[in-house]
């Protein structure tokens, strides 16, 4: 009798056992890491926020005046002052989600990058509150969306005589 050469079942078996942990082991390994991208990106973003928070608190602390918005406005998407040196000062936020400084003089400035939303409030306090809303996903899921505020309430202004008249 000629003998048959070939894989038994038992040996198909256990190459196809092997070859599911091998897929599981690569899935979870590339799982991970677009895991650890994802909330890369994430952090970069909270990061511009926090600089932006920042810049925009250094601006406005030096302000003497408020001309927009006015007094009782709750969902304005611009800020324009006057600086400490009498200068027109404009902040807004673009189509092309960037968030951005300029003088009348001035090119201007991007303080912050992948900017869904911003919005400022003007009580009748005369406080101003600004809510930067971003988001660090490339997807357009909003199960995948993370998004992070930040309000920025400044209080400095009562003290500079910053007022919204």
């Amino acid at each position: 009798m000629k003998k048959v050469k070939g894989l038994t079942l038992v040996e198909m078996l256990i190459a196809i056992v092997l070859a599911s942990l091998l897929a599981a082991f690569f899935f979870r390994t590339f799982r991970l890491s677009s895991l650890a991208w994802f909330n890369v990106s994430k952090l970069d973003v909270i990061q511009q926020m926090r600089i932006a928070e920042r810049k925009l608190r250094a601006e406005l602390e030096l302000g003497t005046k408020i001309l927009h918005p006015p007094v009782g406005t709750t969902n304005a998407t611009r800020i324009v002052f006057t600086d400490s040196e009498n200068t027109l000062r404009i902040i807004y936020w673009t189509d092309n989600e960037e968030l951005k400084i300029r003088g009348l003089d001035d090119a201007p400035e991007v303080l912050a990058k992948k900017i869904k939303s911003f919005t400022v409030s003007h009580p009748l306090d005369g406080q101003i509150s600004c809510e930067i809303t971003a988001d660090g996903s490339e997807s357009d899921d909003p199960k995948q969306v993370e998004k992070a505020k930040l309000s920025l309430g400044v209080s400095a202004f009562a003290s500079n005589g910053f007022t919204g008249e």
